[in-house]
């Protein structure tokens, strides 16, 4: 694996300096920028850069508060000793964009946004176990628990302004959600639809302070190849890859440099249990037989795919190689479709009852790896008689939300070829996998649903301890993977490759590279 490091390059003597168009190449277009509406790992991106975040980890995984004079604990007084009630400080002096003040007012807002039933925030049931928001003072906010919690930090919802969303009729297709008000280092400017988003430096920011930049430009090139050339022409200035000629050709390109990062995103087939096509076990379980995974990443050329068993990267403390693996065995999985009903026809087909075994596989447009797994996957499932039709959606599509007839929040998929990425190192948390988290209330696409897997992620959240929460999703994992609602693939070595004038850029494992955008600046 590529190993994470420091992208504050130069000599030590550089100060950082104010100007200039840092420039992004952007793998999908998002649907909108409302911090407590995204769903892809790029939206979160943009709009951290918009708005600052209640709690979030650093590059060095350490926790960071920029909205909180302190991170609660037990000592300081922000949670109680039973862990039921949690008492945040606001910070005082933080204004939106339009020049009023962020108060606890917009917290408790918030909390009722996230919550309502008719707004999809994907992590809306970490929250089930808020029984109440109480703010006794413009900056403090007080969380009363139906139950100890030891995670509740990570899941307070993003904050977005009272003063303007609480006038919406329509929370989820608000104008706001396009042009959003934020407080964060950043404003938006300009989204052109099907080319880019222009966010400047926040017109209140102190002229001699961060951030540095004038301006930052996500421009949407769904095609890594034309990212690349994007690249080389200078068009953007950031480009992530995991395509090792690309690497290659970068490490040999004058005025350009390589960041490697720690990638904390797993690929991973997510089945829907509530289609025909798959609902049976035995279907499942014969389709990831009939792939060698591991055979797979050995002949792999463009990437360097990391085989991996757990449902997470290697990178996060409860991963764990004792899961059930499903090892590649073609026989097995013919024998399985047989059991299931599904027999080889005249044509060398399954059918059952005159119908032919057909399965969908759906991943993101402009994916080069899944695409390519796309047309592997196909192959393998040929050979045991399986038809698998394979389908292909741009982000805001692939992503969106129900009621704009997302692919993932409505179900329609049989297989969804994906990936989630590291939300904590410590807990797998409910919003992927607890039987109460599918869409709208969180991101269990699958709607997979299991008793002991819901009690062991509650009890892994309501624990204090990191080690004990690892503990309790490393089980949790094992029995999410048993039941093969979700089975892992890989994590791609991934790398950012920067122009050489960019400074202060420093992505963590579980920070997305956008957490500390004031610091950026570009050098002479």
């Amino acid at each position: 694996m590529l190993v994470a490091a420091s992208a504050m390059a130069g000599p030590a003597a550089e100060k950082p300096r104010r100007g200039g168009t840092f420039k992004i190449g952007a793998w999908t277009e998002p649907e909108h920028l409302n911090p407590i509406l995204v769903q892809s790992g790029l939206e979160r991106e943009i709009a951290r850069l918009i708005f600052l975040d209640v709690a979030f980890f650093d590059d060095k995984t350490n926790w960071t508060t920029p909205l909180l004079e302190v991170f609660p604990s037990i000592a300081n007084g922000g949670i109680s000793k039973d862990g039921r009630t949690w008492t945040l400080k606001v910070k005082k002096g933080i204004r939106w964009h339009d020049g009023v003040a962020v108060t606890s007012a917009d917290f408790a807002f918030s909390f009722k946004a996230a919550t309502d039933p008719k707004v999809e925030f994907p992590a809306k049931q970490d929250l089930e176990v808020v029984a109440s928001v109480e703010t006794p003072d413009d900056y403090t906010v007080v969380y009363h628990l139906k139950r100890r919690s030891g995670t509740l930090h990570e899941y307070v919802p993003p904050v977005v302004p009272a003063h303007i969303l609480s006038k919406e009729a329509d929370f989820g297709h608000a104008a706001y959600n396009q042009m959003p008000v934020g407080n964060g280092p950043f404003e938006i400017q300009e989204w052109k639809r099907g080319s880019h988003i222009v966010l400047r430096r926040r017109h209140d920011a102190p002229p001699d302070g961060p951030p540095w930049l004038d301006k930052v430009i996500f421009k949407f090139v769904p095609d890594e190849n034309a990212r690349w050339v994007e690249m080389r022409s200078g068009g953007i200035d950031m480009h992530r890859t995991s395509n090792l000629d690309v690497l290659a050709s970068a490490k040999e390109a004058k005025g350009m440099r390589i960041v490697p990062v720690i990638n904390t995103n797993w690929t991973n087939l997510g089945f829907n249990l509530k289609s025909p096509a798959v609902s049976d076990r035995r279907v499942r379980e014969a389709f990831v037989r009939a792939i060698d995974k591991v055979g797979i990443a050995a002949k792999v050329t463009r990437q360097r795919p990391v085989v991996i068993y757990g449902l997470a990267a290697p990178a996060a403390r409860y991963y764990s190689d004792d899961v059930p693996k499903f090892p590649y065995d073609p026989v097995r999985a013919g024998a399985l479709l047989d059991e299931a009903g599904w027999k080889l026809g005249k044509n060398g087909m399954r059918e059952k009852e005159g119908k032919k075994l057909v399965i969908r596989l759906t991943t993101l447009s402009g994916s080069k790896p899944w695409q390519d797994l796309q047309v592997i996957f196909q192959d393998s499932l040929k050979h045991v008689g399986v038809t698998l039709t394979l389908e292909n959606y741009p982000g805001n599509k692939f992503y969106g939300s129900s009621d704009s007839g997302g692919i993932l929040n409505s179900g329609d998929f049989d297989i969804a070829l994906m990936a989630w990425g590291g939300y904590s190192p410590y807990v797998m948390g409910r919003q992927l996998y607890h039987s109460t988290a599918c869409p709208p209330s969180g991101s269990n696409y699958g709607r997979y649903a299991n008793a002991e897997v819901d009690r062991l992620l509650e009890e892994a959240e309501a624990d204090p301890d990191p080690l004990v929460q690892a503990k309790l999703s490393a089980k949790a994992q094992r029995q999410v993977i048993a039941d093969l609602a979700v089975f892992p693939l890989y994590v791609y070595d991934s790398a950012h490759v920067l122009r050489d004038t960019v400074r202060g850029y420093s992505p963590g494992p579980f920070s997305t590279y956008a957490w500390n955008s004031a610091d950026w600046w570009l050098a002479e």
